[in-house]
């Protein structure tokens, strides 16, 4: 765990301010939840890294591997919640006329409605024309009761919806705002287990797919990031089939997955706007069948979870899958990498009544991973009567920010600067090191060049004892006199708990930046380049308790050496193409 961040108590402003002017700036990272795959990281990979839809999904879903669906006469079928019409009437139209209701003779008709009109209990009316009847309307005029005393009802066309390509033989539904909304497959009208009253698409995979890529992913990705449309297709396959949210539908529209249907319109002769596009249809036929399986080509299906941005890293799941650093999300023409946003004192005070008016809040633990310690895992949150604790998540989506990856950057009010935590006292052995005494600001010098050597191991802290929480390791590099800086890398092994190193000269004020986020069970290492400080020495201080490597790489020196002059990046080999991976050894 990294030391608390805090800001608050908030203090008095120095001129009045209107009541919900005060207010806190938070930077972030990031748009989602951040767990498996980043929309634009894989975007990313697939334009500026050139990756492939497999490599992709490597990345982002370890311990998953490729496989595909066992041949089936009967394509498989998603049910899913359309969360617009909970507890509302299902009433649904066919601009062909062409509706039937499944065990209801009769038909075909261009309107359905189905109501429950005692717990659990279905009348379903229908007409011959196509309209859309407000929730009020009595349904006498024009409307003729089909079936009473139905557990459920399943509406649909007698057109094959999957071949079709005009939206005039799907089935639509008729929403309170006054959008009329056409899906492929059928409607249902359903209760759950606790006499929910739901709407449900039942909707085949293949078809289902068609509008989510296109409304998760930009359908214009196709001509630079095809790969990452293919990637996001077999993980919206994987994951429809691998979730089981409700008795009565597997996955649901708005907070599941984005799922539009097949297109809209405003009211029943309204434009039609098209949900699906060429482009993202051919990344579905491109993947027919390819999911995710966890540990096997047999083994379950992946419960392959995705987000717009991770902001650089994506966040650790109990799904299994680890996190991982997401250079593909630095893609330019994401918006989402970095943002700022600003949350008023009063928001904060509404979103949790119980605390009073907000006075402060304080980050009392982080994911471990790059800027500000990583992600927000929990924090307090006190007012005037009281506090409560969060999870960063929780606090992110009561406040509207966009996701749980954040700092505080400032207030309108002044704050007092953060404690640092105190040192532990001293432990045996490599623990008992403490900070070199604070002499002076940290050095400045002249430019100077690099001096590579071949590596050389400093120190490895496993043949002696671990470095205490809190404590510092004093490093003397045998490099020439003179030299301003070297070139180290250094490694944490056997860590006790989430927590970072930082390398700095010794003699000056330990910064707050890190080097190494260290994570139990993890070996983790880092590269830095770190100034010397007066006497040639270097620090490592570690927060938690850990095994420390640290390796000698070369030197910096005003005399000697040669110029640093760099190139693109190129990748010189990858064994993942041909499959032929390292062996041990």
């Amino acid at each position: 765990m990294v030391a608390p961040t805090t800001i608050g108590p908030v203090a008095e402003a120095a001129t009045p301010q209107r009541a919900g002017a005060t207010t806190i700036v938070f930077d972030g990272h990031g748009n989602g939840h951040g767990i498996g795959l980043s929309q634009w990281g894989a975007y990313g990979y697939a334009v500026d890294h050139g990756w492939t839809a497999a490599q992709i999904l490597d990345h982002y879903y370890g311990g998953t591997v490729a496989s595909t669906l066992a041949p089936s006469a009967t394509p498989p079928v998603v049910a899913v919640r359309l969360m617009r019409l909970d507890d509302q009437q299902t009433a649904v139209v066919n601009d062909n006329r062409l509706l039937v209701v499944d065990g209801v003779p009769g038909g075909p008709w261009g309107s359905v409605v189905a109501r429950e009109v005692a717990p659990s209990r279905y009348t379903v009316w229908a007409r011959a024309e196509v309209a859309c009847p407000a929730a009020s309307d009595a349904l006498t005029q024009g409307w003729t009761p089909v079936a009473t005393d139905l557990a459920s009802v399943t509406v649909r066309p007698q057109t094959d919806t999957s071949a079709s390509s005009a939206i005039a033989d799907l089935a639509s539904v008729c929403e309170p705002s006054g959008t009329v909304r056409s899906y492929r497959g059928a409607i249902r009208a359903v209760n759950g287990t606790t006499g929910e009253n739901r709407t449900v698409n039942l909707v085949p995979l293949e078809q289902y797919l068609r509008p989510i890529v296109a409304s998760e992913m930009s359908p214009s990705w196709a001509a630079k990031g095809a790969q990452a449309l293919q990637a996001q297709v077999i993980a919206a396959r994987t994951y429809g089939l691998a979730e089981k949210r409700y008795s009565y539908a597997a996955t649901c529209d708005l907070i599941c997955q984005s799922y539009p249907g097949a297109a809209t319109r405003q009211g029943v002769g309204g434009t039609v706007k098209r949900n699906e596009y060429a482009s993202t249809d051919a990344a579905v036929a491109a993947t027919a069948g390819m999911v995710r399986r966890v540990g096997s080509q047999s083994g379950p299906l992946a419960y392959t979870m995705f987000s717009s941005s991770s902001g650089g890293w994506t966040a650790a799941s109990t799904l299994g899958f680890p996190a991982v650093p997401d250079e593909g999300d630095d893609i330019a023409s994401n918006p989402f990498h970095d943002w700022s946003a600003t949350v008023t004192h009063d928001a904060i005070s509404a979103a949790w009544p119980s605390i009073g008016q907000f006075t402060g809040l304080t980050v009392t633990k982080r994911s471990g991973e790059d800027d500000w310690g990583g992600r927000v895992l929990t924090m307090v949150v006190t007012g005037t009567s009281g506090s409560v604790t969060l999870s960063g998540d929780t606090f992110r989506r009561a406040v509207g920010m966009r996701s749980n990856w954040f700092t505080v950057r400032g207030d309108a009010t002044p704050t007092p600067t953060p404690t640092p935590p105190p040192t532990p006292a001293p432990a045996p052995g490599w623990g008992a090191q403490v900070p070199p005494p604070v002499t002076g600001a940290a050095p400045s010098s002249a430019g100077s060049r690099f001096t590579a050597f071949a590596p050389l191991r400093l120190v490895d802290t496993r043949n002696g004892t671990a470095l205490g929480a809190g404590c510092t390791l004093v490093v003397r590099p045998p490099v020439v006199a003179g030299s301003t800086a070297v070139s180290i890398g250094l490694v944490t092994v056997d860590t006790a708990a989430a927590g970072y190193l930082t390398a700095y000269p010794c003699g000056v004020s330990r910064p707050t930046t890190s080097v190494v986020q260290s994570r139990p069970g993890r070996v983790v290492s880092g590269a830095a380049i770190v100034p010397l400080g007066a006497d040639g020495s270097l620090c490592v201080f570690s927060n938690v308790g850990t095994h420390v490597v640290v390796d000698l790489f070369g030197s910096f020196a005003p005399g000697s050496g040669n110029r640093f002059e760099p190139i693109s990046a190129q990748r010189r080999f990858d064994s993942r193409p041909s499959g032929a991976v390292l062996p041990a050894g």
